[in-house]
């Protein structure tokens, strides 16, 4: 039986990154503490990448400026 597709991807994102995401035992897989840092961080570029597509809208629609409160 094959490996689902994630765990390849996590291995391939593993060997790309050159960082261990996940500690690995014969019981169990667990999120390393690179892996948590990681995480975080992707969570804030996420969350980044969506405001900056709001910002974009707003503009878009001579929305932004001091009188809605949305500045960049």
């Amino acid at each position: 039986m094959s490996q689902p597709p994630l765990s390849p991807a996590i291995l391939q994102l593993e060997r790309r990154l050159g960082v261990r995401l996940f500690d690995r035992s014969r019981r169990k897989i667990t999120l390393a503490e690179t892996g948590r840092v990681f995480a975080e961080a992707c969570r804030k570029l996420v969350a980044a990448a969506q405001h900056a597509h709001e910002v974009a809208t707003h503009a878009e629609a001579g929305l932004l400026g001091t009188r809605c409160g949305w500045a960049w």
